[in-house]
């Protein structure tokens, strides 16, 4: 476990992931992604008001897959939860307004009194900063926030930012590095995001329990520093 910056959260290495819930996996299946996570000793999931915007239960379905989940298996007390606002279809932006309604659409769905990180999707250049601050720090003083101050359509969707000769080498490098561990790729890209002085937890989603325990993998790996070093040359194009 790790200290999340100055508040006195302990979260695990890997935090899942909650964008495929609901989308590219039903309820069943990210029950199932969930209780392995949670048994191998996870606590720490990121989700969003926007996710499940593609699939059949429509934008906050993550998030209420999520609440179901928590109050089946009553472990509320043993988890770091984070949600986002900003992206929503019905709830652009950073007003002030917007955040008030989106915390409590959040809180609602996820059958819980208060989110453990609440933070924006994205920028927001039409609102004032002081005003998104504002709202996000009356949320903390009301108890609405714990915090202190694969083949799969998404794939298809960012495949071709990646899929140039800095991605390839990237991939070799990986290929080589995981062969060497007798991990996965995915394992070993976790694992040199772990070892960035600026990641506390990298966000990644699981569609499958075979899927989930290949990235587990991560919270044990140890990179050399040349090992580390090749990554990060390859990763920014050196």
């Amino acid at each position: 476990m790790a200290r999340l910056g100055s508040t006195d959260l302990d979260v695990f290495p890997l935090c899942l992931g909650g964008n495929v819930f609901g989308w590219t996996i039903d309820e069943e299946r990210s029950f199932a992604v969930l209780d392995a996570y949670f048994q191998a000793g996870g606590n720490f999931i990121d989700t969003s008001d926007s996710y499940g915007r593609r699939g059949p239960g429509g934008p906050g379905e993550s998030e209420r897959i999520i609440g179901r989940w928590i109050a089946s298996r009553g472990n509320r007390d043993s988890l770091v939860i984070a949600t986002k606002v900003g992206v929503a279809p019905d709830l652009q932006g950073l007003s002030g307004e917007t955040i008030r309604r989106g915390i409590e659409g959040s809180l609602q769905r996820l059958g819980v009194d208060m989110v453990d990180l609440y933070y924006a999707h994205r920028d927001d250049p039409d609102t004032p900063l002081s005003e998104t601050l504002g709202e996000f720090g009356a949320l903390i003083a009301e108890g609405k926030r714990g915090g202190e101050d694969v083949d799969s359509p998404r794939a298809a969707s960012v495949r071709e930012s990646y899929f140039n000769e800095r991605g390839f080498a990237v991939l070799d490098a990986l290929d080589e590095i995981a062969a060497a561990h007798g991990s996965s790729q995915a394992a070993v890209a976790l694992a040199w995001l772990l070892a960035q002085q600026t990641v506390l937890a990298p966000i990644a989603s699981a569609t499958s329990t075979a899927q989930l325990s290949e990235l587990l993998e991560c919270a044990e790996l140890e990179l050399s520093a040349a090992e580390l070093e090749r990554l990060g040359a390859a990763s920014s194009g050196g």
